[in-house]
């Protein structure tokens, strides 16, 4: 992936944790002057007063990484002093411990094991003793089993605090007991800081214990306590009627109080990008102003905090590898972003991907267009419509006719080539995180490029397709088929020439009963074979196509080559009331064009007389152009020999039986038809005798396909 805005490449693409850095040298988001200015607050106080300190920030926004960050800052501050004379920092999270009325016996736990042996016995006795009077508790060493961390040291502890805890006497009241920790703390050459984070996450009961519990030993001398909260959150949190803790009395437990300094946008987003190439690595970005539109654009406004950064991060690692080859780098990392950030707005996306896919028609009302806009932005809050509205107008340009009265034209088969979600084949493979049976991955499209060099090997390939059903209806031969037309454009590592060949040999194939003789956007299916193999042809000399179409001719697919061989010729006015076209027009000479139609006659008549024009299930066209170059004669003898043969009156009714739709007036669907040109057929048949031999075969029943009654149908229809 290109280098965007201080892109850069990390060396780790895997999911992680929210896990907050540790060092200065981790600073990603700006906090070092931040966490050194605390540092140097914290080792240079003057006097040995107890202090309370607040570090605010909002949730996410990286609080606990900053006060890491300046625990390393006073390390390395005291890197060198020596070992008793260095701050000792007690880290103490109330959110591990989930019961409240043990919160307070598991802060003096931790505080204690914290210490150990580290300060004198006059400082660990003492705390003991607050400790049970605090907590009430006779013994500590059940708390201490229940609430210190795990670890092969949890066990010692305990015991010590127990056997100490059971030599110290009871007698003396509290302020005897504290007044005596006092004295042996003002004797110490070390300070303590404890550290109490994640204040805000608790509930409001354990949140005004904490906050008691911080009150009643806050003026131990050479004590520092370190509170980390959002103050919104804990305000909210203290607030209860006829509470006499209301928010106010914070001011009066905390000394100083700092708000966490913002995180530039600009750290954000290169936090985001750092991870995001990790994570997608070398995937193609096909338009560089469009992947920074769309990520300045549908991306970074929901960058708020370190947090979001994580978040979407790790949605992306979750979700990248099964879909890393089909989809679009800019619109995956969009849509991710609204998944996580506007769920109701995801929702709405996924479930109205007609309206959203595709280009608007250019009649639709501009009333519908005013209320569907509405809907969308109605499940977003208010004051972040405009946001949303231009995220949305960069993933589907569509919206541009509603928001900004402007209409986009293009081909679909861009939109489809990039795998951008606003290609109506792609968009399901952003909500569902795989492909289905509707869409053609880049490994299958690969497989059949490498089969180009065999015609044969990519005739198997295709045929494979055609075995494949899908739920929905048809087969997978005309996904396939969709894919061809999408990327005809793109440049094959073997030649058009090879990729002509192969697919002309295949091309048959797509025209198979299942998927039906049009394709999804309506088109005749044959025209959707030609659009897939043309394009290949007019990179091609005309020495080359005739040769190709020569071939294609006596191989496996002669329906498709009869067609191409009837454009050749269309291009001369040689077919019907069709005028040439101007001579530089011409893809063939028109000596090129005569060796091909006398080819393609020669070979309707072999398979004519063998029997395999009739296996066909769609013989017209090769029927016509035997009639342009040989004459009606031969057909009209060969049908009058065959006409009586079983099966084949039926086959020739459903050869030139055409079918189309009609509507009335006010109709919302289309009524079925069918259309015989009799005419044109009475060329070469009797028609009458076809269609006496029609209502015979309804009279006894052996109608079971319905080719009689079509026929005659088609015979009575008035156009």
């Amino acid at each position: 992936m290109s280098d965007v805005d201080g892109l850069y490449t990390s060396t780790s693409g895997s999911l992680t944790a929210d896990r907050p850095r540790t060092k200065l040298d981790e600073d990603e988001l700006g906090y070092r002057d931040f966490a050194e200015a605390v540092a140097a607050g914290l080792a240079g106080r003057a006097g040995n007063d107890g202090l309370v300190i607040a570090i605010h920030g909002k949730w996410g926004s990286g609080k606990t990484t900053a006060v890491n960050m300046a625990v390393d800052a006073l390390e390395r501050r005291e890197a060198g002093k020596g070992e008793d004379e260095r701050t000792i920092v007690v880290r103490f999270n109330p959110w591990w411990f989930s019961e409240q009325k043990d919160l307070t016996r598991a802060f003096f736990t931790e505080l204690t094991a914290s210490i150990g042996k580290r300060l004198s016995a006059g400082v660990r006795d003492g705390l003991r003793t607050m400790a049970k009077k605090v907590t009430g508790a006779g013994e500590l060493v059940s708390s201490i089993l229940a609430w210190t961390p795990a670890g092969p040291a949890a066990k010692q502890i305990a015991e010590l605090v127990k056997a100490a805890g059971e030599e110290i006497a009871d007698e003396r009241s509290l302020d005897d007991v504290r007044s005596d920790l006092a004295k042996a703390l003002e004797k110490e050459a070390r300070s303590i800081v404890v550290i109490i984070d994640d204040v805000d996450r608790l509930p409001g009961d354990e949140a005004r214990q904490i906050f008691r519990l911080v009150k009643s030993v806050a003026d131990l001398p050479r004590v520092t306590y370190l509170l980390v909260f959002d103050r919104d959150i804990a305000t909210r949190t203290l607030e209860r009627p006829a509470d006499a803790d209301s928010p106010e009395w914070l001011e009066k437990i905390i000394q100083a109080s700092f708000d966490l300094p913002p995180v530039a946008q600009a750290d954000l987003n290169r936090l985001f990008l750092k991870r995001l190439n990790a994570i997608v690595g070398n995937a193609p970005v096909p338009d560089i102003v469009r992947w920074g539109n769309t990520f300045h654009g549908a991306v970074v406004p929901w960058l708020r905090t370190a947090r979001d950064v994580g978040r979407l991060a790790n949605a992306l690692a979750m979700a990248w590898p099964a879909v890393r080859k089909e989809v679009d780098v800019a619109d995956f990392v969009a849509i991710e972003t609204m998944r996580l950030f506007e769920p109701r707005l995801y929702a709405f996306v996924r479930n109205h991907g007609h309206d959203l896919t595709g280009t608007e028609p250019n009649d639709s009302s501009r009333e519908a267009r005013e209320e569907f806009g509405a809907v969308l932005l109605a499940n977003v809050e208010p004051e972040r419509r405009k946001r949303a509205e231009r995220a949305l107008r960069y993933l589907f340009p569509r919206l541009d006719a509603i928001f900004a009265n402007t209409w986009h034209g293009g081909d679909w088969r861009n939109a489809e080539r990039e795998r951008r979600i606003t290609s109506k084949r792609r968009f399901l493979v952003y909500f569902s995180l795989g492909l289905g049976d509707g869409i053609i991955s880049t490994a299958e499209m690969a497989a059949l490029r490498a089969s180009f060099t065999d015609p044969k090997a990519t005739r198997r390939l295709v045929q494979g397709y055609v075995d494949q059903p899908r739920r929905a209806g048809g087969t997978r031969a005309a996904v396939l088929l969709d894919a061809l037309m999408a990327e005809v454009d793109a440049e094959l590592e073997g030649g058009d020439e090879a990729a002509a060949r192969a697919l002309l040999a295949a091309a048959d194939l797509f025209l198979n009963a299942a998927d039906g003789d049009r394709s999804p956007e309506g088109l005749p299916k044959i025209w959707a074979v030609s659009f897939a193999i043309d394009p290949l042809l007019n990179r091609l000399d005309a020495k080359t196509i005739a040769t190709l179409l020569s071939d294609a001719i006596d191989g496996p697919s002669p329906r498709v080559a009869t067609f191409f061989v009837t454009i050749m010729s269309g291009e001369h006015g040689r077919v019907g009331k069709e005028e040439a076209k101007p001579k530089a027009e011409r893809r063939l000479s028109l000596t090129m064009v005569k060796r091909l139609e006398q080819r393609l006659a020669e070979r309707v008549a072999r398979d004519a007389q063998s029997g395999a024009l009739i296996q066909q299930r769609d013989a017209a066209s090769q029927i016509w152009a035997w009639e342009r170059h040989a004459g009606a004669e031969p057909i009209k003898l060969w049908i009058e020999a065959n006409l009586d043969t079983v099966g084949f009156a039926p086959w020739l009714m459903m050869t030139f039986t055409g079918e189309g739709t009609a509507h009335g007036f006010g109709d919302m669907v289309g009524k079925r038809i069918h259309t015989v040109s009799r005419e044109s057929l009475e060329t070469f048949v009797d028609v009458d005798r076809l269609a006496a031999i029609a209502e015979q075969r309804i009279t006894n029943g052996v109608d079971q396909d319905k080719a009689a009654k079509h026929f005659l149908d088609g015979l009575q229809a008035r156009f």
